[in-house]
């Protein structure tokens, strides 16, 4: 895991949309990368009590991923976890504004906390794997031709 806090335009806007919640310690910087070569892409991950969340700048899109501290589990998208830990209200995973991210994790910060703690993460996992399932069967979908 790389540790590496690397400045860039993305952190700083990262730092700005996430203020309420790295002030208060909710969520610290844990590692950021910047590759000015390649459209500026970059990633900031933050940490919580229980959870990792990488946000991603890719071509100039920003996507929002999550997964439990301290575990390798596979990032998911952020709408996927926020849904497997009971958040409700919560749309179509894809593109997010860090304010939105921001708002989102904030409006759902002990979800989170609880659903990806150590006591909590079996049951989550089971929901996010029946998530999954569906988020594939979509894809799937959408992608069928007509023969």
């Amino acid at each position: 895991m790389n540790s590496a806090i690397v400045n860039s335009p993305f952190l700083a806007e990262v730092q700005a949309a996430f203020r309420g919640l790295l002030e208060r310690g909710a969520l610290t910087i844990k590692w950021s990368t910047y590759d000015k070569e390649a459209f500026g892409n970059a990633e900031v991950v933050l940490g919580g009590h229980s959870l990792l969340v990488r946000l991603v700048r890719d071509r100039g899109d920003v996507f929002a991923d999550a997964r439990p501290a301290g575990a390798s589990d596979d990032w998911r998208p952020l709408e996927r976890v926020l849904c497997a830990v009971g958040a409700e209200s919560i749309h179509a995973e894809g593109l997010l504004s860090l304010v939105e991210a921001a708002r989102l994790i904030n409006e759902h910060l002990d979800a989170l906390n609880i659903g990806l703690s150590s006591e909590e993460i079996a049951k989550t996992r089971r929901i996010l794997e029946k998530l999954d399932e569906e988020a594939t069967k979509r894809a799937e979908q959408r992608w069928e031709r007509p023969g």
